[in-house]
C-alpha cells in the first residue's frame, strides 16, 4: 500500500518514531472486496401498466471504478412491507440493465426499487442502493410539487483541528492542542478505507501543517489527530478535489421541436482540465411532468456523498459547491464516515445453492435445461448432495428446469437469495428533499394523455401450464401407464375387441363394467343397462408440483430476460410516449464524442434530457437540458 509520510521539519528526523507511523498505518487494516451499486430509472413517476426501465452501476467501493466482481443483480420492488417484484439480472463488467413490468393492478403510491449484489449488501443499518418511484392509476393524478423549507440543527465542531485552506494540490490545517508544552502529534488522512498520508507534527501552542493531496482521489476524506501515545484526540471530514468531475456538453440542440420531429443530440465528454475523455453514459429523455422533484440524487453526489456517510443526507444535491460541502462535513462526525470501522459481512451469494436430500447414493450431477431444451448444462453434485448454479448457468432461461437421474427419489431444494434480503430492515438513505403536493388544479399538460386503456384478457379453452415444457410433460404423463383404449366397436375398453385407439379427452363413451367382462371373448355379446356406464372420458390431471415430482425435477429462476427500449418506426401511428429516449449505456469515442437520434412523440409539453456517467479515468458527472415540443406557429 502506497501512502505519504509528511514530516514537519521543526523536529529532528531522529526523534520521529517509525514504529509509531507503522502502527498508525496498520490500524487501517485490509478490507475485503466491496462494491457499491447505483440505480437509475428512466423516469420517476409511472402510470400503472407501464414498463419501468433501469440501469445499475457496480463500482469498486474504494476505487470507484467499474468492477467485475459482481455477476448477479438482485432487484426488488416493494410497497411498504409487500414485495411486488423480485428478479435476478446479469451484471457484465460492472453494468446491468433491464425492465420491470408495473401491472395496472398496482396500488397508487410510493414504491422502492432496491438493488443488491454479493459484494455490496451487508448487515448494515443504512441502505443506499434504492430508488423511489411513484405509481399513479391515471396521468391526471400527478400533481406538481413545491419545495418545503427545512432547517437542520448545526453542531459546532471542535477547534482543535481547523481547516485553513483546501486547494488542488495541498490542504492546510492548524492544530491547537489543549496543552502548552511541546509534543509531537500525528495527523492521518484516509479516503474510503485507503491510507493516504501520515504527518508527524511537533506542536506547542499551535502548528500549521500542509499536506500534499494531488495524488489523492476525489471525495470525502477522514482526518484524524493522534497524541504521542497514538490515542485519537479529534478528527474531522474534508472533501478533496471538488472540481475534479466529468464534464458533459451538448451541441446542436434546440429550444423548440415540433411533434414527431427528430432530435439530434451531440454529446462531448471531457475530463478535469478540458481534455477529451472516453466515457460511459446513461441517457434519459422524458416529459418533465413525470420527474419527481424530491429525487435529487445523481451518480456523482451518490458515490461521493450519499454512500460515504452513515446517514440519510437531506437534499444531497445541495452540496455541489465547496461552501455547502464544508458546512455539511463540519457538522458530521468522523463516526458517521462509512469507512470508519466498517466490518459488516456480506449476506448474498454470487451463485445459487441447490441441495439434494434423500437416502442412498447421491446422483453425481444434475441437468439444467430450458423449456425446449435448446440450452442444456450439467453441474456437479457433491457427496453431501450440494450443488451450485453459477451466473453463467442462470442464462439457461428466465425459468428453467433442474433434473436428477436416479432410480431412487430425492428432494430437490433451490435456495431463494431474496430470503436473506427480507431478514434485514434497514434505513433507506435516498438523499431526497422535502417536497409537498401543490394545491393547484390538474396540470393541463396531463389532459392530452387521456385515460389509460385497461388491460383485457382473452381466455382460451383447455388446460394451461405456466411453462411449455410442463405442458409437454403433462401430455406424456397422461399416456404413461394408461391402458385405456376404444375398440373398433366404439366402446371404451371393449372386452371383445381387446385393443384399439386411445380415447379422446372429453368424448362420451360407453363402457362395459359388468363382473362378466372376463367371460366375453367376441362379438356380439349381450348386456343389460346396468352393466354399461356412459360418460365423458377424462385423462388423469396433474398439478405442476405433481408433474415435476413425477419426472424428478424442479423449476427455478434464472436471469430475467432482457428487453430493449425501442423507438417507434411508423410515424403515421399515434405516439403518446412520455419517455422519448432511454439508453442505459452509451459509450463515447476516444475524442469524447457520440451522436444520438430519437423522434419526439405527439405529446406537447416541456421535456428534460438527463445524462450522467463515468470517464475511463473514474471521473463522475451529470448534466441536463430542457426543450419544448409544440406545434409551430
Amino acid at each position: 500500500m502506497k501512502w505519504l509520510i509528511c514530516i514537519v521539519c521543526l523536529l529532528s528526523v531522529q526523534h520521529l518514531s517509525a514504529q509509531k507511523l507503522d502502527s498508525l498505518a496498520a490500524q487501517m487494516g485490509e478490507l475485503p472486496p466491496q462494491t457499491s451499486l447505483y440505480l437509475r430509472t428512466n423516469k420517476d413517476i409511472y402510470i400503472a401498466g407501464e414498463d419501468l426501465w433501469f440501469s445499475a452501476w457496480s463500482l469498486d467501493a474504494q476505487k470507484l471504478m467499474l468492477s467485475a466482481q459482481d455477476k448477479i443483480l438482485y432487484l426488488q420492488l416493494s410497497h411498504g412491507d409487500s414485495v411486488m417484484w423480485k428478479e435476478m439480472y446479469p451484471i457484465t463488467n460492472g453494468l446491468s440493465q433491464g425492465h420491470v413490468y408495473l401491472p395496472d393492478t398496482l396500488t397508487a403510491g410510493d414504491y422502492l426499487l432496491q438493488a443488491y449484489s454479493a459484494h455490496s449488501y451487508f448487515a448494515s443499518p443504512v441502505f443506499y442502493a434504492a430508488s423511489r418511484i411513484q405509481v399513479v392509476k391515471e396521468p391526471q393524478a400527478i400533481k406538481r410539487r413545491v419545495y418545503q423549507s427545512r432547517s437542520d440543527t448545526l453542531l459546532k465542531p471542535e477547534d482543535t483541528l481547523q481547516l485553513i485552506a483546501n486547494h488542488r494540490d495541498t490542504i492546510t490545517f492548524r492544530i491547537r492542542p489543549r496543552y502548552n508544552h511541546k509534543k509531537t502529534v500525528y495527523l492521518r488522512m484516509q479516503t474510503r478505507g485507503v491510507l493516504q498520508s501520515i504527518a508527524a507534527v511537533p506542536v506547542q501552542d499551535s502548528a500549521t501543517v500542509k499536506v500534499p493531496i494531488a495524488h489523492m482521489p476525489r471525495g470525502i476524506a477522514e482526518v484524524m489527530l493522534f497524541d504521542e501515545q497514538l490515542k485519537p484526540v479529534t478528527g474531522r471530514l474534508v472533501f478533496l478535489h471538488q472540481g475534479r468531475k466529468l464534464q458533459i456538453q451538448f451541441s446542436e440542440v434546440k429550444e423548440l421541436y415540433a411533434p414527431k420531429e427528430e432530435v439530434v443530440l451531440k454529446i462531448k465528454t471531457t475530463g478535469y482540465g478540458g481534455k477529451p475523455v472516453q466515457a460511459i453514459l446513461n441517457v434519459r429523455v422524458m416529459d418533465q411532468l413525470f420527474a419527481d422533484a424530491r429525487n435529487v440524487r445523481d451518480i456523482d453526489n451518490y458515490y461521493h456523498v450519499s454512500t460515504q456517510l452513515k446517514q440519510d443526507v437531506y437534499d444531497v444535491a445541495a452540496y455541489s459547491d465547496s461552501a455547502a460541502m464544508e458546512q455539511l462535513l463540519r457538522t458530521s462526525s468522523v463516526a458517521s464516515y462509512q469507512w470508519n470501522g466498517n466490518s459488516a459481512k456480506p449476506l448474498l451469494p454470487d451463485s445459487i445453492r441447490g441441495q439434494l436430500a434423500g437416502k442412498g447414493k447421491m446422483p453425481s450431477s444434475v441437468m439444467l435445461f430450458n423449456y425446449n431444451k435448446s440450452i442444456t448444462n450439467m453441474t456437479t453434485v457433491g457427496e453431501d448432495g450440494r450443488f451450485y448454479l453459477t451466473p453463467e448457468q442462470l442464462f439457461t432461461g428466465r425459468r428453467f428446469f433442474v433434473k436428477y437421474f436416479s432410480e431412487k427419489e430425492f428432494k430437490v431444494d433451490i435456495e431463494d437469495p431474496f430470503n436473506a434480503i427480507s431478514r434485514i430492515k434497514p434505513i433507506y438513505a435516498l438523499g431526497t428533499k422535502d417536497i409537498i403536493a401543490a394545491e393547484k388544479p390538474v396540470d393541463p399538460g396531463l389532459l392530452q394523455y387521456g385515460r389509460t386503456l385497461k388491460e383485457f384478457t382473452v381466455q382460451g379453452k383447455g388446460r394451461a401450464f405456466g411453462d411449455k415444457y410442463l405442458g409437454y410433460l403433462d401430455s406424456i404423463a397422461r399416456f404413461e401407464g394408461n391402458m385405456d383404449y376404444v375398440g373398433a366397436c366404439g366402446m371404451l375398453n371393449c372386452p371383445a375387441c381387446n385393443s384399439g385407439k386411445k380415447p379422446v379427452e372429453g368424448v362420451t363413451y360407453s363402457e362395459f363394467i359388468s363382473p362378466r367382462r372376463n367371460q366375453v371373448v367376441s362379438h356380439p355379446f349381450r348386456f343389460t343397462a346396468d352393466e354399461v356406464r356412459r360418460q365423458p372420458y377424462h385423462y388423469p390431471k396433474y398439478t405442476e408440483e405433481e408433474l415435476l415430482k413425477k419426472f424428478k425435477m424442479v423449476m427455478t429462476k434464472g436471469f430475467y430476460t432482457e428487453r430493449t427500449f425501442e423507438l417507434p418506426e411508423d410515424k403515421a401511428l399515434p405516439d403518446n410516449r412520455n419517455t422519448l429516449y432511454w439508453a442505459p449505456a452509451v459509450v463515447t469515442n476516444e475524442q469524447g464524442d457520440v451522436e444520438l437520434r430519437f423522434p419526439c412523440s405527439d405529446i406537447r409539453g416541456r421535456f428534460i434530457a438527463i445524462v450522467e456517467g463515468m470517464s475511463d479515468h473514474g471521473e463522475l458527472g451529470t448534466t441536463s437540458f430542457q426543450f419544448s415540443v409544440r406545434d409551430r406557429q
